[in-house]
């Protein structure tokens, strides 16, 4: 829950507005920095209401970027070469600032683009095998996952910092955007106020959730830029041929550790779920033919991707593992047919649960 309140010397609406999100699109705009739009007003996130430090779910979060990987380790765990620990906090419901009125002037309306992770937590409610060419596809139903937000996307490209400058015992937050002076006075401040003038109360923390949603799992891509490129292009063809918009599902690719192969997830957010999966399965064929439309016929003839075709603002993340050649590829040799195989029990932690 994001509660924002308006100043009565801004609008006759003056008062409290409670702005509810489903936990994964909260993970994406309930973090520090970020724009919320609402009633005519710009908000940005400020303060978390955090539980007790011996009451919350922290975690610690091994990140590697560059394979789209994470995972959970132990406290004190050293980073390799090529990742990055992370301290990991749960998200919660937040205080939103009032930062000015909506101007008509205003063109786009900004949205701080993320770097958004998972992994499952082997946990669902079954579902369906499905094969497409040589490839395994599974409808899961209420899949257990935990997603976890590790910063916003230009600071990671710069390789600046991961995570979000939050204290970790008032919940108060900063910008990552903000100037390095700003981000030391907040630093300096909050020891003073909150770690007894001793203790870095405020530091870099990822923002996590674990999130039950209904997934569309594809096994075996053999790299980011192969998974990143067909799940996008069938987002987008979805979008074309069903009734949603691309945000309606949401992409989750996970990367191994010490592997290339990686695994990719259409994920609908809705709790619940939507029926949006179903309806994808229900109309593949038609989806699957948009989707190489989409990447067979770019308007400006693109070498890899542009925003004529896969880019959007939202994925700015992954714009550099966009290939549309790539897409094609995978489309066309995998076939227009999608046949149901199997079904899957239900997991409960590693085990079945008896039907």
């Amino acid at each position: 829950m994001g509660t924002a309140e308006i100043p009565f010397w801004e609008s006759k609406d003056a008062g409290e507005l409670y702005l509810p999100r489903p936990p994964l699109m909260a993970l994406r705009e309930y973090v520090p920095g970020n724009l919320i739009y609402a009633n005519g007003h710009r908000f940005v996130s400020r303060c978390y209401q955090l539980l007790p430090a011996e009451e919350r779910e922290s975690a610690v979060l091994e990140v590697t970027i560059s394979r789209s990987a994470l995972r959970e380790v132990d406290a004190g765990t050293a980073p390799s070469l090529t990742s990055r620990v992370l301290q990991s906090l749960p998200m919660d419901d937040v205080d939103l600032v009032h930062t000015s009125q909506i101007s008509d002037e205003e063109d786009h309306r900004f949205q701080m683009g993320v770097a958004v992770l998972g992994y499952e937590r082997n946990r669902h409610s079954g579902g369906n095998v499905y094969s497409w060419g040589v490839q395994e596809v599974h409808l899961i139903k209420a899949m257990h996952l935990r997603m976890a937000n590790v910063g916003c996307t230009t600071e990671i490209q710069r390789r600046i910092n991961f995570g979000y400058l939050i204290c970790s015992v008032c919940g108060d937050s900063v910008s990552p955007l903000a100037s390095e002076i700003q981000k030391t006075n907040f630093k300096t401040g909050h020891r003073e106020r909150c770690g007894g003038g001793t203790k870095d109360a405020a530091q870099e923390f990822a923002l996590h959730a674990d999130v039950v949603a209904d997934a569309f799992k594809f096994q075996g891509f053999s790299d980011q830029i192969e998974a990143y490129s067909v799940l996008e292009s069938i987002r987008l063809a979805a979008a074309n041929r069903i009734e949603m918009v691309p945000e309606d599902m949401q992409i989750l690719v996970m990367g191994q550790m010490g592997s290339d192969e990686v695994t990719g997830c259409l994920i609908d957010p809705m709790p619940g779920g939507s029926g949006l999966l179903e309806q994808l399965v229900d109309r593949f064929q038609e989806i699957r033919d948009e989707a190489i439309k989409i990447v067979q016929t770019c308007p400006s003839a693109c070498q890899t991707s542009c925003t004529d075709c896969l880019q959007t603002y939202r994925n700015a993340f992954y714009h550099p593992q966009l290939d549309r050649h790539r897409a094609l590829q995978f489309l066309e040799s995998s076939g227009p047919q999608m046949k149901l195989a199997r079904a899957i029990p239900a997991m409960h932690y590693g085990g079945t649960v008896p039907t």
